[in-house]
């Protein structure tokens, strides 16, 4: 029997230049191939120049807010 996850993150998120945003996307990732049928989402720092290119990427905060 399979596990199914639904996960929320909050944090900085590639392409951003931080650690904990690396550490998010390897967390991320490896919950999905762990959990194949789960589903988790990055709620992640705004930016114009960040461009996403994973879905289930949501930007939609600034750390100045």
């Amino acid at each position: 029997m399979g596990v199914f996850v639904r996960l929320a993150l909050v944090s900085t998120y590639p392409p951003s230049p931080c650690g904990i945003g690396r550490y998010t996307r390897y967390l991320r990732h490896e919950i999905e191939k762990q959990a194949p049928d789960s589903t988790v989402a990055v709620f992640a720092e705004q930016g114009a120049h960040l461009v996403d290119t994973e879905t289930n990427v949501h930007r939609c905060w600034h750390r100045q807010e």
